[in-house]
């Protein structure tokens, strides 16, 4: 058997279980895969491939890079979206917190993003993951998070920060598809907003960030108020200061979220999808955090992963795996 045929068995074999177990798909379900031409073809293709082997109807739109949280579809493509029980979008900008993507899921289609995706996203790493068997304790550590007044994280490395989440509730990405909700893959974590003005600390940057990458140099973020006051560090730094700039939008300093990676899988690889989902690392998120229950209307949202937190929790530590 030639190298080639050996990853393309394991791609079916990974992707027929997301349809199965993530998905949930039968011949009755309509799938809409959207991708666009920063991705590689490949994903779509195979997605496709497998989502045709349980329904008849798996289609592939291709789109121009989406641009942010105003993305406007067109008129195809909406009745597409309108159309489908499913909706996939391994797209290089997400789709997840769109307008037209919310009503779909309003109107009770299933959505998951994938962004960013490349073909080995689809089957090594974070999407070999037991999503069935970790949902359960997804979903309780989630409920805890809800249930906290304050969060504190630190690292080795330097981070110091708290935030007050009283009143918020979390939000359990168990990468399993609900009927009306939006799920991410192959991410598996646990996120929550903090209440704006609350956020105090800093925050080093030692993972990946989204938009940028594997980061070579740390990147030392100083909060004051809920906000972003001081980025450093190195090229990577200056980098993060150009992409929040060139949006034009002063609410993307604001810590929007910060979310815990739980798949035992996944690896900072510079697929952040697959980063921010890492067991053992924290995200936070900047920019808009409206989509799960907080006040920051933002043009866009950026998460940024760091590694080997501690996490407390009304000041209780949590033990939930180091990286």
């Amino acid at each position: 058997m030639s190298e080639k045929t050996s990853i393309e068995n394991l791609i079916e074999r990974y992707t027929l279980k997301f349809f199965e177990n993530n998905v949930q798909l039968d011949n009755q379900q309509r799938v809409l895969i959207i991708t666009d031409d920063k991705i590689d073809p490949n994903v779509a293709y195979y997605l496709q491939k497998s989502a045709s082997k349980m329904t008849d109807y798996a289609d592939i739109c291709v789109i121009p890079p989406p641009t942010g949280f105003d993305f406007e579809p067109s008129r195809e493509l909406k009745e597409k979206i309108q159309q489908s029980d499913v909706i996939i979008s391994p797209t290089s900008s997400s789709l997840f917190h769109t307008q037209v993507i919310q009503e779909a899921c309003d109107n009770g289609a299933k959505f998951f993003a994938m962004t960013g995706a490349e073909v080995e996203t689809l089957y090594k790493g974070a999407a070999t993951a037991d999503f069935i068997d970790l949902e359960p304790g997804v979903i309780k550590k989630a409920d805890l998070l809800t249930q906290s007044n304050s969060i504190k994280i630190t690292t080795a490395k330097g981070t110091n920060f708290t935030a007050d989440i009283t009143g918020r509730v979390a939000n359990a990405e168990t990468g399993i598809g609900k009927k009306g909700k939006r799920a991410t893959f192959p991410d598996i974590e646990i996120n929550t907003s903090i209440i704006e003005n609350s956020g105090y600390g800093k925050i080093i940057i030692d993972g990946s960030i989204g938009g940028i990458g594997v980061l070579e140099k740390p990147v030392s973020l100083t909060v004051e108020s809920g906000k972003v006051v001081e980025i450093k560090g190195g090229a990577e730094a200056e980098k993060l200061k150009t992409l929040i700039s060139n949006i034009n939008d002063e609410n993307m300093y604001q810590i929007a979220e910060i979310g815990i990676g739980l798949n035992p899988n996944g690896s900072i690889r510079g697929v952040i999808i697959e980063g921010e989902s890492t067991l053992g690392t924290v995200h936070i998120g900047l920019g808009n955090n409206i989509f799960m229950g907080g006040k920051s209307r933002a043009k866009s949202h950026i998460d940024l992963v760091f590694k080997a937190p501690n996490i407390y929790l009304d000041g209780r530590h949590m033990a939930w795996g180091p990286y």
